[in-house]
């Protein structure tokens, strides 16, 4: 297996944060029904379940670390790079691939592009729409920030869950009622709190005037991107 079919099996079905939901939710939903029969066991095997869960909730883990290290230009750059990825997608259709990266200086994009023009063309829609007062579109479920932030929202979640079984004595149809709630609010919440989580702490919307100032064909890095792959360099006023 190459090192991108690896990367892609990892973030598909290791690091997928609803398959690690329901991995977890399983877990805690055994142990509230199957405690008072089988608490030496649980209590034996907790310690090693964690340590299981720190590994898959390790991207989450360093999402926080990273956002802590963001600074305010990188997350102007994250507003344009996904402000101009959207615009794209409504030129294109949903279904073409676009993907980005955002830095100090700019922002890495790749994929369905079909020209520089393009780019530039979406960028100028966005700006105007920026200019408006909206903000809506810019923030995307597909982002790699929401995929992480919606690990945290299960992990909290289910380890609320699961304290709440450990500490208190339920009947069999409280657990089911208070696991079938989890889901309701795990499934209800998971992208508005992602959004919200965007907007509030990996994006700043306090600029003006954005503008590019150059715009470079450059090689692929990593496992994730694909040619065509840009380099926009911005500026703005804020």
């Amino acid at each position: 297996m190459n090192d991108k079919k690896t990367a892609i099996f990892f973030l598909k079905y290791v690091f997928n944060p609803t398959i690690i939901y329901f991995i977890y939710f399983i877990i805690v939903v055994v142990f509230g029904l199957t405690k008072k029969h089988a608490f030496l066991l649980y209590a034996m095997t907790l310690p090693w379940l964690f340590v299981l869960l720190l590994f898959f909730y390790l991207p989450f883990l360093t999402f926080l670390f990273r956002i802590s290290e963001m600074n305010l230009t990188t997350k102007i750059n994250h507003v344009l790079e996904h402000g101009t990825i959207y615009f794209l997608k409504v030129c294109h259709g949903n279904k073409c691939r676009i993907g980005g990266l955002s830095f100090d200086n700019g922002f890495r994009i790749y994929g369905d592009i079909k020209s520089q023009q393009d780019i530039k063309d979406a960028f100028r829609k966005l700006t105007s729409y920026l200019g408006q007062g909206h903000s809506a579109a810019v923030l995307s479920k597909y982002c790699g920030s929401n995929t992480h932030i919606l690990g945290g929202v299960s992990f909290i979640l289910l380890t609320i869950t699961l304290l709440m079984f450990a500490f208190l004595d339920l009947e069999v149809f409280t657990v089911f009622w208070i696991s079938l709630a989890n889901t309701i609010f795990y499934f209800l919440l998971r992208y508005p709190i992602g959004k919200y989580f965007q907007k509030k702490y990996v994006m700043d919307f306090d600029f003006t005037e954005p503008r590019i100032l150059s715009i470079d064909k450059v090689e692929k890095k990593g496992v994730w991107e694909r040619n065509p792959v840009y380099f926009v360099k911005t500026a703005y006023k804020n």
